[in-house]
């Protein structure tokens, strides 16, 4: 490894990268309350000397970017690291702390330490004075977790990316397992509504079968048909199947009146392989069926700030080569190829931009959870792995 890249990688401070991610989490950032947490990423990348641009496109719920100018992005490739600010309600999570090489607390998996590590590798090729030949850039977004975020920020940053305002020529969302997360399942939120005319009633002036509640018993029966039929159809290498679950089933308000109307939600995720436009044809089979059988209006609807197409980004792409090569420096092996079942904003970027988009993380496994904790030492190599994919991926600029 030549000498100057050595020295940038020693430059990284893991006991900083430590107390700057404590820090954040102590940080208030809820979605929808993101303030206060975009304004101590700011005063971070300050402190560092690094070029801030606050996009405030919501009144105090901005997005933070910084860039590292490249010397010549004509020639060299360039490279956006991104990730969210917000995090779900802190409720009754552990309280940010340091114990036994761990940070703990809500925001220090999910993910404000993945942007204390960019910040940190980013700093270190800034104070080392060397140019790189494209711009390398962080862009940190508000409103991410629904279903309080409306997905605002990354629905910015698309808007900009499509203006050509920034001109990355791939993103790595700093976010999942150590591990290069090359694609990802499709998603929406669906409800399944089936409706009586006839309205409220004592159940004695009616019939079982006429009934939204019977009715929506065999729409269940027939998701669970659905899900067979996704387990016996094609397995993605790196997703795997497709799958549909029920989260709630609601209707009815007294024991003896019909209930006028019956609703089922649930989640249906598919791979790479499939269309949406499948996905919601099947849908639309099933509400067909049951309304017909039924004579009830049966029909359903998605939670459109919720969908999110599947991406898949090619194991070719020079940015997977550049991470592999630098975890195989850092961590003495080369980063797993992994596709997940989770959704996350690659969906989007992917989707609406058709830039190359992965993601690679320092950890994922307390996400969400009130226990939610990542090793100092992920971080830190985390950093390190962010820093020496720039460098190679965005070039080393010569005279």
């Amino acid at each position: 490894m030549q000498n100057y890249i050595q020295t940038i990688l020693d430059s990284i401070d893991e006991e900083k990268i430590a107390e700057d991610t404590l820090n954040f989490l102590k940080v208030k950032s809820e979605t929808g309350d993101e303030k206060k947490g975009c304004d101590f990423l700011v005063n971070i990348l300050q402190r560092e000397n690094l070029d801030v641009l606050v996009d405030e496109f919501i009144d105090k719920r901005p997005n933070v970017y910084t860039l590292l100018s490249g010397s010549n992005p004509k020639v060299g490739k360039s490279l956006m690291f991104n990730g969210h600010i917000d995090t779900i309600p802190i409720g009754i999570s552990d309280p940010p702390e340091i114990k036994n090489n761990t940070i703990i607390g809500r925001g220090a998996e999910d993910m404000k330490g993945g942007l204390i590590s960019v910040v940190h590798a980013i700093s270190a090729i800034k104070k080392s004075k060397i140019n790189l030949s494209g711009d390398l850039s962080l862009t940190s977004v508000i409103g991410h977790e629904t279903p309080i975020g409306q997905k605002e920020g990354p629905k910015r940053l698309i808007e900009l990316l499509k203006l050509k305002k920034m001109t990355p020529d791939a993103i790595v969302i700093t976010e999942g397992p150590n591990a290069i997360w090359t694609a990802g399942m499709g998603f929406i939120n669906f409800t399944i509504t089936i409706h009586s005319e006839k309205g409220s009633m004592h159940t004695i002036n009616t019939t079982f079968l006429e009934n939204p509640i019977y009715w929506a018993g065999k729409t269940l029966l027939e998701l669970q048909n659905l899900e067979v039929e996704f387990e016996n159809s094609e397995y993605h290498k790196l997703c795997g199947r497709n799958q549909l679950n029920i989260g709630k089933l609601n209707g009815g308000d007294y024991f003896n009146r019909l209930p006028s109307e019956v609703t089922i939600n649930g989640t249906l995720r598919w791979n790479p392989n499939y269309k949406m436009k499948d996905m919601l044809s099947k849908l639309q089979n099933i509400c067909s069926k049951i309304s017909k059988k039924s004579n009830l209006k049966t029909n359903f609807s998605i939670e459109e700030n919720a969908t999110k197409q599947p991406f898949q980004t090619s194991l070719d792409d020079p940015i997977i080569n550049s991470l592999k090569n630098s975890g195989e420096k850092i961590i003495e092996k080369s980063p797993e190829i992994i596709g997940m079942a989770l959704s996350t904003d690659a969906n989007l970027y992917s989707y609406h931009t058709k830039i190359p988009t992965i993601g690679y993380g320092p950890q994922y496994k307390t996400a969400h959870s009130d226990h939610e904790k990542i090793s100092i030492d992920s971080l830190y190599k985390a950093s390190k792995i962010y820093a020496l994919t720039a460098i190679e991926y965005c070039g080393i600029y010569k005279k």
